[in-house]
């Protein structure tokens, strides 16, 4: 009787235990994602003010330590790609690029990442072919996630992915001109979760250059 009740005992402390690092995993998560250091990279294109002062309020006491360059891992907002759209190219434009990248910088960006996939799996190689990465951004694009300078170029360089010497003479002739910006409204209608950025800063006098938030590197004054 005693062993029946020591284990009962025992089952009911683990569930207890299980509940309470639920519980804690749960209020972690609520906390971090509206807590005072998450970090919404997209506002860079529609409120930049805010995430600066958020960045400097996070530096300064690593400044103020007398640290001349450090790396420091900060809690960052994502979102989730909206559905049929490849993950990398919603990435570039939604998170690396939010300030606006050419067509030919969003495509360097997800070239690179499926140039190392691709060591492993060759079949997503495709993924980081011009024609693939076009086609993406005019999803976007169409979706509503997305905005560009030329819509009718950009559509007529998908149009012709599948006659590739055309193609690549309108890639070559726009790829660098035609700029593709995120349209920071709805893609906040998207589901979002926190998750981890590693940022390189560099202290120069009254100043800190940041590197890794998001693909061009960002100046403060402190």
């Amino acid at each position: 009787m005693d062993l029946v009740e020591d284990r009962s005992g025992g089952a009911k402390d683990r569930k207890d235990r299980g509940e309470g690092l639920k519980g804690a995993r749960g209020r972690g998560r609520s906390e971090l994602e509206g807590g005072p250091d998450l970090v919404e990279t997209l506002k860079l294109c529609d409120a930049p003010r805010e995430v600066i002062e958020r960045l400097r309020s996070i530096l300064s006491e690593h400044v103020k330590e007398g640290r001349d360059s450090f790396h420091l891992s900060v809690d960052v907002k994502v979102y989730k790609p909206p559905k049929g759209v490849n993950k990398m190219v919603f990435r570039a434009v939604a998170d690396e690029f939010v300030q606006g990248a050419t067509l030919y910088e969003i495509w360097s960006f997800v070239h690179e990442y499926y140039s190392r996939v691709s060591k492993f799996n060759k079949a997503l190689e495709y993924k980081g072919w011009e024609t693939y990465v076009s086609r993406e951004v005019l999803k976007l694009v169409e979706m509503g996630y997305a905005q560009v300078s030329d819509y009718e170029a950009l559509r007529e360089l998908a149009r012709s992915r599948k006659k590739l010497k055309r193609f690549k003479t309108i890639w070559r002739a726009i790829s660098k001109k035609i700029t593709v910006k995120p349209v920071a409204s709805e893609i906040r209608k998207l589901p979002s979760r926190p998750s981890k950025k590693k940022l390189e800063v560099k202290a120069l006098k009254n100043k800190v250059v940041v590197r890794g938030l998001c693909g061009r590197s960002l100046t403060l004054d402190l």
